[in-house]
């Protein structure tokens, strides 16, 4: 076993992947967003005001996930375990958020279907995995982390099975790589969600009422453009319905 981050050429790929993980992860964010606001549209305000809400969450615990980089585990021991407890406390509480959000939508919106219906069901399924791998992983590492410290000062950070204390680093280890598979699981249901819409992304100067004056060419001097992002329904090959942010 070895702690990303305390070989130079490994804490290189550990950190670009992470940013990487970080822009993606974003990115999926705010579609998310976008979806979700177009379900709600025509819902409550609330509902707008906790979908709002819930993308500010993810966004900051992205955040945190990023600021690992700066904490190596093995030199770093505390301000790693904080801000990795932050980010995963943050993150599930993002997933849990948006499964909530998504289980209102499909128990009322009569645009989605079995398909959705099945993956909502499982999306609650790698939720809930979450919450359990992530409390193990958070309950377990820190005593793990602190037998390893106190018996091995001199080993270096590749781990073996003759050096004390590898079975509980091991199983806090485990804990974390199921906790971050159920994660990645979640996230990779949205692809389904995400099949049944276009999004779309656009410039429109902002003295231009509606894009249609601006793709027929009536634009004026010195204006400026706004970047606009939007999700359109598929429906049997074409769209319908759409909204804008």
């Amino acid at each position: 076993m070895l702690e990303t981050g305390d070989v130079s050429y490994q804490r290189i790929v550990f950190t670009i992947g992470i940013i990487l993980v970080g822009i993606l992860a974003s990115k999926i964010m705010l579609i998310r967003y976008l979806l979700q606001k177009y379900f709600f549209d025509d819902e409550k305000s609330h509902w707008r005001t906790l979908n709002s809400c819930c993308y500010a969450l993810g966004l900051f615990s992205v955040a945190f996930l990023i600021m690992v980089i700066a904490f190596p585990a093995r030199s770093e021991v505390t301000p790693h375990t904080v801000v990795a407890a932050i980010f995963f406390v943050g993150i599930l509480l993002y997933t849990c958020f948006d499964c909530y959000l998504f289980d209102h939508v499909v128990q009322t919106h009569s645009l989605i279907d079995n398909t959705l219906k099945k993956v909502q069901m499982g999306r609650i399924c790698f939720c809930v995995g979450q919450l359990i791998f992530c409390f193990l992983y958070l309950v377990i590492y820190p005593a793990a982390q602190e037998r390893w410290s106190s018996q091995n000062k001199k080993l270096p950070a590749m781990k073996t099975p003759e050096d004390a204390g590898f079975l509980l680093m091991f199983t806090a280890c485990l804990f974390e790589w199921l906790a971050i598979i159920s994660l990645i699981s979640y996230f990779t249901c949205f692809a389904f969600d995400f099949s049944y819409f276009y999004v779309t992304l656009q410039a429109i100067p902002r003295n231009v009422s509606r894009p249609s004056e601006y793709e027929s060419g009536s634009r004026s001097e010195g204006s400026f453009p706004i970047v606009s992002a939007s999700v359109e329904r598929k429906k049997s090959g074409k769209r319908d319905g759409s909204l804008s942010v």
